[in-house]
């Protein structure tokens, strides 16, 4: 009688808790959106799911002892519980698209909503009392009982199949993501949205815990996800979406998105034609089908490659930090869609591989010639930070610039004996 007085009042404690936290993230990212007057898909899937979130943290503390909510209102809720993935899902989607806006087909996220209620349907048509001692129910079930415990376990196992798919959906998303940027940035600090990456590994991970645990359930085995992992999970979603919410910025802005597009991927080299063309690499693709209608012939690209490649060397527009393919457009006279196209159809570069590459030529000429630090170095050729410089030079050149620097100053002796 203690020990459940006992956990009666840690559940009332602990799920209070998660309440008022999930309260309190909805309450600030509201605020945000009320000051944020343009749209801000990331904003508004970040209000829903707090919202259901508060109202899945009410539901658990309404119908736990020492409340009693009404019967009839019991399993209701779960009508709802497709929406938290949803709304992770545009989420992802409000931070990784420019310009987003809803569209018609946008609708099709509502049939798991729908699939889900027909599912519930036979359960929840049952009266209060029977839905009450169904689950724990020891005899055989049959007729409309029977539909109802079907309806419910098929409703669980498409919500583990929702789980998966939306995570999935998401993590492409996230590494399309990853491509854009580089296509449109020279500098990639803040852009990447690492954090979004460690949020849908989560996600995948309690796919597969809900997926075991309703496994070892049916097997009659107790459940490794009780009621205060469930809440630590649920509040720990709340508090993370809140404050990412309220601390991001999405990363694209309007001008891309004439530029990007759902199938966008850096294209291939171009290569001499033989007998087999190899197969492009992991991180190589088929030339992207958004050129189809620029209107430029080979000797189009080579001209406007010409062009690009004087105006870089003569006016080191690299140096420039805040570089993005917009300024270079408008530095060198070239349209934002014909340069992104000349960059990946004729020099088979993303514009971020481009340009730090452009900075790395020139910090390999002055680390071999000057007596300038890795530090002054890494901000004349147009670098944030010597942490930035140090990963771009050793993943271009395989070597730190120090290394590059001491390789260097070991083959002037010989440089000079053959001179």
């Amino acid at each position: 009688m203690i020990a459940t007085a006992t956990d009666d009042l840690v559940n009332i404690i602990w799920s209070s808790t998660t309440l008022g936290a999930s309260i309190f993230a909805l309450c600030a990212v509201l605020l945000r959106r009320f000051k944020t007057p343009s749209p801000a898909l990331y904003l508004d899937a970040a209000a829903v799911f707090l919202a259901f979130q508060t109202c899945d943290m009410l539901d658990d503390l309404l119908f736990d002892p020492p409340f009693a909510a009404p019967e009839a209102l019991d399993g209701w809720f779960d009508l709802l519980v497709p929406i938290a993935m949803i709304s992770i899902w545009f989420f992802v989607r409000g931070l990784t698209e420019p310009a987003v806006h809803l569209r018609r087909r946008d609708l099709w996220h509502l049939t798991p909503l729908i699939i889900g209620a027909l599912f519930l349907a036979p359960g929840l048509s049952l009266p209060p009392e029977t839905r009450a001692i169904l689950e724990d129910s020891p005899s055989p079930l049959s007729g409309r009982a029977l539909w109802a415990s079907w309806g419910v376990m098929g409703f669980w196992a498409g919500w583990v199949v929702m789980l998966i798919g939306y995570g999935f959906a998401c993590a492409y998303r996230l590494r399309q993501h990853k491509r854009n940027i580089r296509a449109l940035f020279s500098d990639l600090e803040g852009k990447t949205l690492w954090w979004l990456d460690a949020l849908v590994a989560v996600i995948l991970l309690l796919a597969w815990f809900v997926i075991i645990d309703e496994a070892l359930s049916l097997a009659g085995s107790d459940d490794i996800l009780n009621d205060w992992s469930e809440g630590a999970h649920g509040m720990a979603l709340s508090l993370l979406i809140g404050l990412f919410a309220l601390h991001v910025t999405p990363p694209l802005p309007d001008w891309s998105a004439e530029i990007l597009r759902p199938d966008t991927a850096p294209a291939i080299k171009k290569m001499p034609v033989i007998a087999e063309p190899p197969a492009p690499s992991q991180d190589q693709a088929a030339p992207a089908p958004r050129y189809a209608r620029s209107g430029l012939g080979p000797e189009d690209l080579e001209r406007l490659a010409a062009r690009l490649e004087k105006r870089m060397r003569e006016g080191k527009l690299w140096q420039d930090p805040m570089l993005n393919l917009k300024t270079l457009s408008e530095a060198t006279g070239i349209q934002t869609m014909h340069l992104s196209e000349v960059l990946n159809t004729q020099l088979g570069q993303s514009f971020f591989d481009y340009v730090n590459g452009q900075r790395i030529d020139e910090a390999c000429q002055r680390l071999g010639s000057g007596t300038e630090t890795v530090l002054e170095i890494s901000e004349a050729v147009g670098f944030n930070s010597k942490s930035t410089f140090n990963a771009n030079f050793k993943r271009i050149t395989g070597k730190t610039p120090t290394a590059w620097r001491a390789a260097m100053k070991a083959m002037l002796p010989e440089d000079r004996a053959a001179s």
